[in-house]
C-alpha cells in the first residue's frame, strides 16, 4: 500500500525513454502520461507523486519503445 508517494523499481535492460500510465481497476486511464525520460541500463528507483488521486486498487504500466510492463498498487491516504 503507497500513501500517496509511490517507487516504482525498474530493471532496465536497454537504455530507452520510459513512460508510466496509471490505469483504475476498470482500466480507465486515470493519469495520461508521465514521462520519466531516458533512463540508462541497469536498476533504477522512480519516485511518483500520487497524493492527488482517491483511495484505491491502481495499475501502473511502465512502457518504452521494447514493451510494457505493469504493475498494482493500494492508495491508501
Amino acid at each position: 500500500p503507497s500513501m500517496g508517494k509511490a517507487t516504482l523499481r525498474l530493471q532496465v535492460s536497454h537504455a530507452d525513454e520510459f513512460e508510466v500510465y496509471v490505469r483504475d481497476v476498470s482500466g480507465r486511464q486515470i493519469i495520461r502520461k508521465i514521462s520519466l525520460g531516458r533512463l540508462a541500463e541497469g536498476e533504477r528507483d522512480v519516485d511518483l507523486d500520487l497524493s492527488a488521486m482517491e483511495n484505491g486498487f491502481y495499475l501502473i504500466e511502465v512502457r518504452s519503445a521494447t514493451g510494457s510492463s505493469w504493475q498494482k498498487l493500494i492508495l491508501q491516504h
